[in-house]
């Protein structure tokens, strides 16, 4: 998901709506996740160079550089691809974590399973509703 914050600043939005910072495993990746969205905040957006320049800590500037200098090298990719795969990853991530907690308090598996096939249906419905606008375009 760092990469993508990197490459494509102007999802700031979009991933702020899907992602909770908690649920970003480790401590530095929350940290510059946090930082990010203070900076997508403000008037101008969160640029590399003002992501970087936001922190003293050597170790996440050179995680930042690390994962420009990554992707760089890389071909291009379909950005819209990418949001997709990092976003549906974080949803497994907090449906197990939805998972856990509701048998943690006794709620059965049926009740978690018929939430979470209505939840499916609704986001299938709302990417076959995007995939006929692309198709209208």
């Amino acid at each position: 998901m760092l990469e993508l914050l990197v490459r494509q600043p102007g999802y700031a939005a979009r991933i702020q709506a899907a992602v909770n910072p908690a649920m970003i495993e480790t401590e530095i990746a929350r940290r510059i996740f946090k930082t990010w969205l203070s900076l997508a905040e403000e008037d101008q957006g969160p640029s590399f160079q003002r992501l970087l320049a936001a922190f003293d800590d050597p170790s996440a500037k050179n995680l930042l550089v690390g994962i420009d200098d990554l992707s760089s090298a890389k071909p291009p990719i379909e950005a819209e691809r990418l949001l997709h795969d990092c976003l549906a990853d974080y949803e497994r991530r907090r449906l197990r974590a939805e998972q856990r907690q509701a048998l943690a308090t006794g709620r059965s598996d049926d009740e978690f399973a018929i939430e979470a096939m209505n939840r499916l249906r609704q986001e299938r419905s709302a990417q076959e509703r995007k995939l006929l606008e692309q198709k209208r375009k």
